[in-house]
């Protein structure tokens, strides 16, 4: 399997290091437009891979070693201004911000991944995830839309070990998935929560008090003011779905996916329970929840929506940084 993966920051280059580790490829292809720091993980990765007896590749690239990939990880992001003043400025900054000039790279991305591998599986972890990866939906000449995940583990796996930690139990015991957008209108289903494989319910106070920690998390970690991501965390997860593609699993993931009437839904991506093989999203699953889920599920549909009516718009015009409203400096 070769799998290449755009942009080698803390999410690329830790998922890199992770799916080297656990020889879960034949070849890696990292691209960055900071070259010099693709090549240098691709040395130190491939000495790790060493390390672990993996006998893989691990090279940097330009766009055009993409070819003949299985699967493409799509981690590169455009800068974006942080509002101007500390004062107004958010604890932390929304995953939407810098959106327009994010759809014009992602485009870009996108249109190299058809010419050069159209058949990979595409799995963007760049945000707003839904948006940019309706993106490369939008921009791939068969708009096969299995082939397409936005990563959304992240979510789902804090909500594990927020309730390993209410219940006192470990987070392999326990199962449940947050759908809908990876941000603020995330949507936990609590109805569907298994305990040591069993069906579990929690009082209502723990359901409110959980349903605050995804904020609280956010700015306590931007209150530790690191510089980094959540890259180990994300580099994991992208590993166990390659793994899961490689061995044509069928195994259910939270992922973003592009609905064609599921849920109700069409025309944009969000955050559903889904079957992974080898050829991407095997099958989507519409579970049945309850009646305050589906409600906080519809809100949070509303909002990617309105995200991927922007990507149709900058479709339209041919993705011009000048309809979208930025500039090249901003």
């Amino acid at each position: 399997m070769k799998i290449s993966i755009v942009g080698t920051g803390w999410v690329g280059s830790t998922a890199a290091y992770t799916i080297a580790t656990q020889g879960l490829a034949e070849e890696v292809v990292l691209i960055d437009v900071a070259s010099n720091i693709a090549a240098a993980h691709s040395i130190d990765i491939a000495e790790a891979a060493a390390v672990c007896r993996r006998d893989i590749v691990i090279r940097a690239g330009i766009y055009e070693d993409m070819a003949g990939s299985d699967i493409v990880i799509v981690t590169a992001s455009a800068p974006v201004q942080r509002p101007a003043s500390p004062t107004s400025a958010p604890a932390q900054p929304s995953r939407r911000l810098g959106l327009g000039r994010n759809i014009v790279l992602i485009s870009k991305i996108g249109r190299a991944v058809d010419e050069l591998c159209p058949r990979s599986i595409v799995i963007t972890t760049s945000n707003p995830v839904e948006a940019l990866s309706y993106t490369s939906y939008l921009v791939s000449r068969d708009r096969d839309r299995k082939r397409f995940i936005g990563y959304t583990i992240n979510d789902t796996t804090r909500f594990r070990v927020w309730i390993s930690q209410m219940l006192g139990t470990a987070p392999s015991q326990v199962d449940i998935f947050a759908l809908g957008e990876h941000g603020d209108s995330q949507v936990p289903i609590f109805s569907k929560l298994l305990v040591q494989g069993k069906p579990a319910k929690l009082t209502e106070a723990m359901i409110q008090e959980l349903r605050t920690k995804p904020l609280e998390y956010l700015k306590n970690w931007s209150s530790l003011k690191s510089g980094r991501s959540s890259g180990w965390l994300s580099g994991a997860g992208l590993a166990t779905l390659v793994k899961a593609i490689r061995d044509d699993a069928r195994e259910t993931f939270p992922c973003s996916a592009i609905l064609d009437g599921e849920y109700g839904y069409s025309g944009f991506s969000i955050g559903v329970p889904a079957a992974i093989g080898r050829d991407g999203i095997y099958r989507i699953f519409e579970w049945k929840i309850d009646a305050d889920e589906r409600k906080r599920l519809a809100e949070s549909a509303a909002v990617l929506k309105e995200a991927a009516q922007a990507v149709d718009a900058a479709y339209a015009e041919g993705f011009k940084e000048a309809e979208l409203g930025i500039s090249p400096a901003s």
